[in-house]
């Protein structure tokens, strides 16, 4: 359900949110306040201010370290598609510099395998999927890569740095792939939402006095809620990732 969620659109991710807290929220408010259940909710007046203080804190501080985990996630991802990049440049650059691996043309493989990377396998994040031409492009470009090494007329040197270099791209790949699939895990996010439900019904409990008072605190924490959790909403989801996350060490290779 969590995944469904992540991956739709940014209106109906806050959308869910507004309509979750916000349903939560008006409940809260009208079993306070409600002739059939006045009665018993008074019961439990008295509950003090700390108590709310206290959810309070513990939903700020899980939400923070929600939050840190997708940001790092960010930037882990941005890191890999730089190195990437710039192990592709490399290995362009090596081909171009040795006459003798230039027949084999694997600068040519390497701007293939790119270009599939940035115009297919880019496009595919949002529906979390791999793409199977990218795959066959890189697999060409290993394959064809091996072969050249180990040809009798490649010096040994120049072949273990052949094999080098396209290792150093494929563990780059493999990097970028499993941080780009990879999600935070769906366990925070439930706890996350139960700890904001708690705050909701403890602002609540010790606003039982009279009604506006009590609406304009949920309003207040509904809100900041909606916002708070949409907002890493939105970045851990595919459709964040790649509009925020730059390409270009990709399409440069392409361009070189």
């Amino acid at each position: 359900m969590i995944n469904l969620w992540l991956t739709s659109s940014d209106w109906i991710i806050f959308g869910t949110l507004l309509f979750v807290f916000g349903g939560h929220g008006y409940l809260l408010h009208r079993l306070c306040f409600s002739a059939k259940t006045r009665e018993f909710i008074l019961s439990f007046h008295g509950v003090v201010a700390p108590f709310f203080v206290m959810a309070a804190t513990i939903f700020a501080f899980t939400t923070a370290l929600l939050g840190g985990s997708v940001w790092q996630s960010f930037h882990d991802n941005s890191q890999a598609i730089k190195a990437e990049g710039e192990d592709l440049f490399i290995f362009i650059e090596m081909n171009q510099a040795i006459p003798k691996i230039k027949q084999y043309n694997l600068a040519q493989l390497a701007k293939n395998y790119a270009k599939s990377a940035v115009e297919s396998e880019w496009e595919l994040i949002k529906s979390n999927k791999k793409s199977a031409e990218t795959e066959a492009e890189f697999i060409k470009l290993l394959t064809t890569t091996i072969d050249a090494a180990s040809q009798p007329d490649i010096p040994i040197v120049v072949g273990n740095a052949l094999i080098r270099s396209i290792d150093a791209v494929a563990q780059a790949r493999a990097t970028r792939l499993s941080l780009l699939h990879s999600k935070t895990e769906r366990a925070r996010w439930l706890c996350v939402f139960l700890l904001a439900l708690l705050t909701q019904l403890a602002v609540a409990a010790v606003h039982l006095d009279k009604p506006r008072p009590n609406a304009l605190a949920l309003w207040i924490t509904t809100i900041t809620i909606v916002v708070s959790l949409g907002l890493i909403a939105l970045a851990d989801s595919p459709h964040s990732i790649k509009e925020s996350i730059s390409i270009e060490p990709l399409k440069a290779i392409i361009k070189n």
